[in-house]
């Protein structure tokens, strides 16, 4: 007697096949080819009265040698700034009550960028040889022995438990070091090298001989440390006084759902279309994407600060129904995945990735039932 396993066979293989292919179905969606959202965008924190300190120390600041800052020095009392001169303060050493102001606005905006933890990205700790985009960052104990790029216009914000840096920050692609700011809950050590940015630390600022800072030194209840240093004012992109750009395009999708795609320059907002919609960088080529239920929708934009332009500052999406086709409505529940964020696809794109997504789901099961059926089949006998 000899048995022919040859449906058995087939059966396994569909089996696994169909295994395959809802695994490809159900996949997390980032699978798919389409990143869903950029970095969250970063809100700069309002310095007020603190913006014209280079160094401000609640408990003191010291200097030796020959540093050179570009604004006030300032410490709840006088006998507790040291070292100017041989150092040089362009705005002059400030005590309190005149000091009590600007120590209070650097807790404020200490508060202002902790708040914005919940967006926060992770990287580092060690951030040498790192590119990064404007955003929200959480650091930890963070690590600059060598060179962090940060490239594009926008806000950077570093959350940080401590601070330690050698290395240097390059600005590339319109980054400004006023847009940079660092939040240290203990101390920040600038050891050497080109630092840049608004350093807020909980504790101290203690730069090593040498080192160079293009921004702020803010010490909320510590020290700031000076040897032969050099803080300058950190330098302010000029704003851009070209027309900006707006462009909203709507269609209904499979699920019934409308998908908007906004295009616009960096720095306008568009109101009106569910959560304000906004971005760093231009997206014309890298399109905003939200779903929203027909309806009506009148919009309008804003131009960043500058002698901007809008080519176009308001619309009206009109979008009473999107009928779902029968067919697509009886045959599976739709798979399309609400988007916000800037997209490397626009919404056709994204729709038609999900598709196939339910489509594989499909085949998958279908080849799953057809192996079972052959695997169960009773193998014919000789």
């Amino acid at each position: 007697m000899k048995t022919n396993d040859k449906p058995r066979r087939l059966g396994r293989l569909a089996y696994a096949a169909g295994l395959m292919a809802l695994g490809l179905a159900f996949a997390p969606v980032w699978a798919s080819g389409v990143a869903l959202a950029a970095p969250l965008a970063a809100t700069a924190p309002g310095l007020g009265a603190a913006a014209n300190y280079s160094a401000l120390g609640k408990a003191g600041v010291t200097n030796a040698g020959n540093s050179v800052l570009a604004g006030s020095v300032g410490a709840d009392i006088i006998g507790s700034i040291t070292g100017f001169p041989p150092g040089i303060a362009g705005g002059g050493l400030v005590v309190a009550p005149e000091v009590n102001q600007a120590e209070a606005d650097a807790s404020t905006a200490a508060l202002a960028l902790t708040a914005q933890a919940g967006s926060a990205t992770l990287a580092g700790p060690n951030l040498t040889g790192a590119t990064l985009v404007p955003g929200v960052y959480d650091v930890g104990a963070a690590l600059l022995p060598g060179v962090l790029t940060l490239n594009g216009p926008g806000v950077y914000i570093f959350l940080a438990s401590h601070l330690t840096a050698s290395g240097s920050v390059s600005l590339i692609n319109g980054a400004s070091a006023c847009n940079v700011f660092w939040h240290v809950v203990s101390d920040a050590n600038i050891n050497g090298g080109s630092f840049v940015g608004t350093i807020i630390a909980g504790t101290s600022v203690t730069f090593g001989d040498g080192a160079s800072l293009a921004g702020r030194a803010l010490a909320l209840t510590g020290n700031v440390t000076l040897i032969n240093n050099t803080i300058s004012a950190p330098a302010c992109a000029a704003p851009p006084t070209g027309p900006a750009h707006v462009s909203v395009a709507y269609a209904c999708i499979d699920d019934g759902r409308v998908a908007v795609t906004v295009g616009l320059s960096a720095g306008v907002t568009v109101f009106g279309l569910g959560d304000d919609i906004t971005a760093s960088q231009d997206t014309s080529g890298n399109q905003i994407v939200r779903y929203l239920p027909p309806g009506h929708y009148e919009w309008h934009a804003t131009a960043p600060a500058g002698a901007f332009i809008l080519d176009v500052d308001h619309g009206v999406i009109e979008a009473a129904e999107c009928t779902v086709a029968t067919v697509a409505a009886t045959a599976a529940p739709s798979f399309l995945i609400p988007v916000t964020g800037v997209d490397r696809a626009e919404a056709q794109a994204l729709a038609a990735q999900q598709q196939a997504r339910l489509g594989l789901g499909a085949l998958g099961l279908g080849l799953v039932g057809l192996g079972f059926a052959l695997r169960r089949k009773k193998a014919p006998t000789a």
